[in-house]
This record gives C-alpha cells, sequence and structure tokens, in this order.
C-alpha cells in the first residue's frame, strides 16, 4: 500500500512464490510484528535485518577465531598464527602480526 508498513496480506502475496507454507507465514509475520498492531513496520522490518545480519557476522567471527586458534586451546597464539601463515605461504612472522595488534 505504499504507507511504510506491510500488511498480513501483503507479506502473504510477497511469499507466494517461495516453499513455505502458510502456518510458516503466519509464524513469521507474528515474529516480525513485534508490537502486535497487524503490520511490518519500517523499524520491525530494520530490527529483524539487523538480527539476521548480527548472527551472520558472529558466525564469521566465530569461524575466523577457529581458524587462528590452530591448536584449538581457546587462545589465538603468536606461535599459532606464524603456523597459519606458514600454511598459506604468508612472508611475515605470527609474532610480527602479533606486535601489531597488541
Amino acid at each position: 500500500t505504499h504507507d511504510g508498513t506491510i500488511t498480513r496480506e501483503e507479506f502473504a502475496s510477497a511469499l507466494e512464490s517461495c516453499d513455505v507454507t502458510q502456518e510458516q507465514i503466519e509464524e513469521l509475520f507474528s515474529e516480525l510484528d513485534q508490537n502486535n498492531t497487524g503490520v511490518i513496520n519500517y523499524t520491525e522490518f530494520l530490527s529483524a535485518t539487523l538480527e539476521v545480519q548480527e548472527e551472520k557476522d558472529e558466525d564469521l567471527l566465530k569461524e575466523a577465531f577457529e581458524k587462528l586458534d590452530v591448536d584449538n586451546t581457546g587462545t589465538i597464539t603468536a606461535e599459532g598464527l606464524g603456523e597459519l601463515m606458514d600454511t598459506k605461504n604468508i612472508p611475515t612472522s605470527g609474532e610480527e602480526v602479533a606486535a601489531e595488534i597488541l
């Protein structure tokens, strides 16, 4: 309706071509309509989008940490960085990188 909100009907219509059930559409709409007004306003939509992005960012950070924690100790060490850099043929030492970071 171009009024800055998404109605339940508009939401369902937009998801018609997706492989989702009516029940899933209702559940998702209810999650997005945080203030229970029967429409999704811009703030609610933006909030949901940011939450998804935050989850993706957190997953990427976790994955990066796990790659840098080469000895699986829960810490990133200069030695571990050095080992990782050697395997990737990066011409600098883990100690040099750690010194720049710290």
